[in-house]
C-alpha cells in the first residue's frame, strides 16, 4: 500500500467514526501507515468496508489486519469437525498406517494430532481423554495461525531470526560447559547477524508522505 492509497484509508476511517480521536497527529500517523504497508490496498479496502457496515467502533490496527487476514487466508475448521476428520483416519487407516493417515490431513489437524499421538488416539482406552487434549491443542494451534496471518511477512522473519540466533547462542555455550566443544562459544553465522528487512517505528519527527490531518 503506497501512502497515498493510505491516506484513503486513513480518510475513510476518521470520516466513519468522526467523533473518534484516530491517528490524530504525525506519529499516530507514521505508526498507522507503517503498520499497513504490507497489506494489498483493494483487501484492506474491503476489510474496512466490512468492519464499517459492522461495528460502531473503530478498529485497532490488530483488528484490521487480522480482517484482512481474513480475505487471504484459508478459513479453519471449526476444533469439533476437526476431531471427527481424525476419526474418519483413524477408522480408514488404522494403527499401522500412521503416515498415510497423517498425510491426508491439513496441517492443523495433523499437528494437533502429533500432540497427542496417532497411535495413542488408535489405541486409547478412554477416548474423551484423547478428544479432549486434541481440541485444546488444535484450538491453539489455531489461534497461533490467526494471529501469524495478521502480522507481516518481514516482522515474522525477523522474529524467527531472533530465535534462531539465541537457540544458537545456547546451543553454543552449552556445549562449551558440557566439553563438548572448543571451550568458547562458536561465532553467530552471518546469516543471523543480517540487519532486519523490517521497518521500525521511527521517531516523532519522521513523517510518511501523508497530511497531518
Amino acid at each position: 500500500m503506497t501512502s497515498d492509497e493510505f491516506e484513503f484509508i486513513r480518510a475513510a476511517i476518521k470520516s466513519a467514526w468522526p467523533g473518534k480521536q484516530i491517528m490524530p497527529g504525525k506519529f499516530e500517523i507514521n505508526l498507522w501507515y507503517k503498520s499497513l504497508a504490507d497489506l494489498d490496498y483493494q483487501i484492506c479496502q474491503m476489510a474496512l468496508l466490512e468492519i464499517i457496515s459492522q461495528s460502531v467502533y473503530p478498529p485497532s490496527i490488530a483488528e484490521l489486519r487480522q480482517k484482512c487476514a481474513e480475505f487471504t487466508s484459508a478459513p479453519i475448521k471449526p476444533a469439533g469437525d476437526a476431531w471427527q476428520d481424525v476419526r474418519k483416519m483413524v477408522r480408514r487407516y488404522g494403527y499401522y498406517q500412521e503416515e498415510a493417515a497423517l498425510a491426508a490431513m491439513d496441517e492443523l489437524t495433523r499437528q494437533a494430532v502429533q500432540g497427542v499421538g496417532f497411535r495413542d488416539i488408535c489405541l486409547s482406552t478412554n477416548i474423551a481423554v484423547e478428544r479432549a487434549h486434541f481440541l485444546r491443542l488444535y484450538d491453539a494451534l489455531a489461534e497461533r495461525k490467526r494471529q501469524e496471518a495478521g502480522t507481516p511477512a518481514a516482522l515474522l522473519r525477523f522474529k524467527q531470526r531472533c530465535q534462531e540466533r539465541i537457540a544458537h547462542e545456547t546451543d553454543s555455550s552449552r556445549k562449551a560447559i558440557d566439553g563438548d566443544g572448543e571451550g568458547v562459544p562458536r561465532p553467530v553465522p552471518e546469516a543471523l547477524l543480517q540487519p532486519p528487512e523490517v521497518a521500525g517505528l521511527g521517531g516523532p519527527d519522521e513523517g510518511v508522505g501523508v497530511r497531518n490531518q
